[in-house]
């Protein structure tokens, strides 16, 4: 009992720390949201240069943080791992030798990539002038740890890329819970004072990005914006393996059965709810087309949730499975009879091309991200749609199908056409040939 006792107190006082760090953070990060990011973004925006030892050339270092820790398998963790792998494969041939990072408390380390695996170190980063930074990952919470040294990162003469995906916690809040939007804010704002470049996933972005920093930051500097290429190839992605248990199964259903397959993690702007509206309208008519949902559990979702586990086609023409490999992606791509994206907005859709790159076609809500696709394997619907309509598209839609418009695999781009890009200009940002052309 005496023994005892003191493991007992311990894990008390653990927990009351523990709360009060997590009470102490989060109102460290509202006074930031609310007042002291004015303060940051000028002092970064203006800061003068200290440097004292430089390299004969800068290194760059890509932070990891968050794949290296939990890979998701989403959509921006299946672009981070393709352009990570790909940076680390080709880097001699592309004169470009990255080194990898990861965030632990308030210092960054080295991060090894052996046979598709991030392996962690206890390698501890010292940054120099002419170094440079890549915010490869979407990392909201180690950029906010790391905000102080990452100002004196800025002020020693290291520059800083970012990759930016989309701004819909900023533009759309009320589809994320209300820490989401406080984290990406500050996140927003941090990346916004520090960059000297971001990379884009799409024009869209790139537009919306100059006007956010611009007109709500005050980020007066000139910044390069660079629109990448995306690649979709999940074969060459040095992907991660395996199947869940019952996937033969589901493998031969969606083989045997029409079956419309949708991608994405389960959150209100992914248009499940529009989704399972239109097909419930197609299976009370006897249409025998299967609604596959491929995809995490996502926010705000549970009655959702609630109500895919109880319909009474769940497990017959409904059929949902979480986060999988891409191995096993890539073979429901490869047999469904067509992809579904109903998603409200998006950056770019990382869904639709994978579906492209595999000839299959595309039925999309009609977003402007997606105008590059048209005539190329997607057809569109209206963005306000109600079920009865989106059930007749996707009925007549299945009827025309392959249709007169192919997809083209061959229009598209591979992750080593993104890695190429990419460490093109780091490779300039680092040596200091000037900022790329927005």
């Amino acid at each position: 009992m005496n023994d005892a006792q003191p493991s007992i107190h311990r894990k008390i006082l653990l927990y009351i720390k523990k709360r009060w760090l997590r009470t102490q953070d989060h109102i460290n990060k509202r006074w930031f949201r609310y007042f002291s990011w004015r303060k940051y973004v000028y002092e970064l925006q203006n800061h003068s240069f200290s440097a004292i030892t430089a390299r004969q050339t800068g290194k760059v270092y890509i932070d990891v943080s968050v794949i290296c820790t939990d890979d998701a398998a989403t959509g921006i963790q299946r672009v981070v791992r393709s352009v990570a792998f790909h940076l680390n494969k080709s880097g001699e041939m592309l004169k470009f030798s990255p080194i990898f990072i990861h965030t632990y408390k308030k210092n960054h380390y080295i991060v090894n990539i052996n046979e598709g695996r991030f392996e962690k170190t206890n390698e501890l980063v010292e940054y120099f002038e002419g170094d440079v930074f890549f915010g490869l990952d979407y990392c909201l919470d180690t950029i906010w740890r790391m905000r102080k040294q990452l100002s004196l990162m800025k002020k020693k003469g290291v520059k800083f890329w970012y990759l930016v995906h989309d701004f819909l916690p900023y533009t759309h809040p009320s589809w994320f819970s209300s820490p989401t939007v406080l984290r990406f804010y500050n996140w927003l704002a941090i990346i916004a004072a520090s960059a000297n470049g971001f990379f884009c996933v799409s024009q869209p972005v790139a537009r919306q990005l100059r006007n956010i920093i611009k007109s709500d930051f005050g980020v007066t500097n000139d910044v390069a914006i660079q629109v990448i290429p995306l690649g979709c190839d999940l074969s060459h992605n040095s992907p991660l393996k395996g199947f869940p248990d019952g996937f033969d199964v589901l493998l031969e259903k969606v083989r045997t059965t029409p079956s419309l397959l949708m991608v994405g993690t389960i959150e209100p702007r992914k248009g499940h709810k529009d989704a399972l509206r239109a097909m419930e309208v197609l299976w009370k008519a006897g249409h025998p087309t299967q609604l596959v949902l491929v995809g995490g559990k996502g926010w705000k979702i549970a009655e959702f949730i609630a109500e895919l586990d109880a319909h009474p086609e769940n497990g017959h023409r409904l059929i949902r499975t979480d986060k999988i490999s891409d191995e096993a992606l890539d073979l429901l791509y490869q047999n469904c009879t067509g992809v579904l994206f109903p998603s409200l907005a998006e950056g770019f859709g990382l869904p639709v091309v994978e579906a492209l790159k595999r000839g299959k076609p595309v039925l999309a809500r009609r977003l402007e991200v997606f105008a590059e696709h048209a005539g190329k394997g997607v057809t569109f619907f209206d963005e306000e749609i109600d079920a009865p309509k989106l059930a007749s598209t996707i009925s007549e839609w299945l009827k025309g199908l392959p249709g007169d418009e192919p997809a083209r695999p061959d229009l598209l781009a591979t992750w080593d056409d993104t890695a190429r890009c990419i460490a093109d200009i780091l490779r300039h940002s680092r040596n200091g040939l000037g900022q790329m052309t927005p």
